[in-house]
């Protein structure tokens, strides 16, 4: 047994590879459209195919556009009950708590059902793969058997540095969902302009606008940027229904990659599709960053 156990959140998007080698327990979050619900528990295990999903999707319309839910709370003991034999203590590190009220759920959850037993819940103050890399990187402390007084040490100083940064190229769910309006949505496709957002003490904030033919050149420039500056040796760079454009970014990425840095590439799961809809790119890592090496 371990000194300290992981658990997080289906939000994170790790896959099968990194829950099974760094022992994480994943509880999953849900997928809710009109006639069927559907858990999601990373990259690799979801109980509706990015196909289906992205069928269902496209026909829905603001009225009827699919919701995410919590674990719920036999998903909660169930997952803190594995992860208590897995390591004489637990940290959890789930979605922001601007954005879901996982955290404040789950620390009544514990006080109710574990009173005597080491667990702390940590806001990762993050969304999609910015939860993700901060597991993963607190997983690796505790595969190396560290104390959780140094695991929470570390998370503390690095959740800060958690850098998710998102491209937009299809502003229809930002839309339908609520969080632009129908002439900013308008004016930006119009205009063949692509938002850039990051994530910011919890909250997604704009960091500016790519035109189409930018995003290739730009996101290649930035992945450099970013092996230049992580402070972790692990990169995220997903994308939503993008292979293309996505594969011809991360090979010159890698044509700038030493070998020491391994950069985790793929789809992301159904969680984060329902937000950006197909054809997003984003990134996440540790370590520091300046918008504007995306729009230089």
């Amino acid at each position: 047994m371990k000194e300290v156990a992981i658990v997080t959140d289906g939000v994170g998007n790790l896959t099968n590879e990194m829950i099974e080698k760094y022992n994480i327990t994943v509880l999953p979050y849900r997928i809710t459209f009109e006639d069927a619900v559907y858990r999601c528990w990373g990259v690799d295990r979801n109980e509706i195919t990015r196909d289906e999903f992205y069928k269902k999707l496209a026909a829905c319309n603001k009225e009827n556009l699919p919701n995410t839910s919590i674990p719920t709370p036999n998903e909660l003991m169930t997952g803190f009950n594995e992860a208590l034999t897995k390591g004489k203590s637990v940290i959890a590190i789930f979605l922001s708590g601007e954005m879901s009220n996982i955290n404040d759920y789950a620390r009544i959850f514990v006080t109710d059902n574990f009173p005597d037993k080491d667990i702390t819940i940590f806001d990762s103050k993050q969304i999609t793969t910015g939860v993700g890399i901060l597991a993963l990187f607190a997983s690796k402390m505790a595969y190396e058997n560290k104390s959780k007084d140094q695991i929470l040490k570390s998370l503390e100083s690095s959740y800060k540095k958690i850098r998710t940064v998102f491209v937009f190229q299809n502003l229809n769910y930002l839309y339908l969902s609520g969080h632009i309006g129908r002439a900013k949505k308008l004016l930006a496709t119009t205009f063949g302009l692509n938002p850039v957002l990051y994530m910011n003490e919890g909250v997604i904030q704009g960091a500016g606008v790519l035109q189409k033919k930018k995003i290739v050149p730009q996101l290649k420039k930035f992945g450099k940027k970013i092996l230049e500056n992580t402070e972790f040796n692990e990169v995220f760079f997903w994308h939503t229904r993008n292979s293309s454009m996505a594969q011809g970014i991360l090979e010159a990425i890698e044509n700038e990659n030493t070998g020491s840095i391994t950069i985790n590439f793929f789809e992301a799961n159904p969680l984060v599709g329902i937000h950006t809809g197909p054809n997003s790119l984003a990134f996440s890592y540790i370590g520091t960053w300046d918008k504007e090496w995306i729009f230089k």
